[in-house]
């Protein structure tokens, strides 16, 4: 078997299905990079690590509760605290323009455009919630399937796997 050089791209396959581009090491059998080689197990933060948290750029603006109430949200991935925080406070301002009467004509337009902002924002992390989770690629394959089977059923014709058996 020739020995890998440089120029050799890692064999291995990622989680997602599609080959890794990184780099081999060199003299593995078979061409991997490190990371497939599992040579950068000690690097990184240990897991309990808060730094991510207590030292990030908001960290500074926040409450020693508030700290605390984000460490078990760290390791969430999913955008659902988000998107109740974005809908609580557009109700918030929404509530609030209901009730206020004496609002100045430029306060109310500020606000308004704050509230519209935040809607925006929800319709934003809303799809982006659905690209995380896969459910978009799934429902475009589900509807091209429908699309291709009725117009196999115009043309009288099977597009289909499975369309023309009895």
């Amino acid at each position: 078997m020739p020995r890998p050089t440089r120029t050799t791209i890692c064999t291995a396959t990622l989680p997602n299905g599609t080959a890794c581009r990184a780099w081999s090491t060199r003299d593995s059998t078979p061409p991997l990079c490190a990371a497939h080689l599992h040579r950068n197990t000690g690097a990184g933060a240990p897991t309990a690590n808060t730094n991510r948290v207590s030292h990030s750029f908001y960290s500074r603006f926040l409450t020693a509760d508030e700290l605390a109430d984000l460490l078990p949200a760290a390791a969430d991935n999913t955008l659902d605290d988000e998107i109740a925080l974005a809908r609580v406070c557009c109700r918030r301002i929404l509530e609030y323009l209901q009730v206020t009467t004496t609002t100045e004509p430029a306060d109310f337009a500020t606000l308004a455009a704050v509230a519209l902002t935040g809607t925006r924002t929800i319709a934003r992390l809303l799809r982006e919630r659905k690209i995380i989770s896969g459910t978009a690629a799934d429902e475009l394959a589900g509807s091209l399937e429908k699309i291709l089977r009725q117009v196999g059923e115009h043309l009288g014709a099977g597009l289909m796997p499975g369309d023309l058996d009895p």
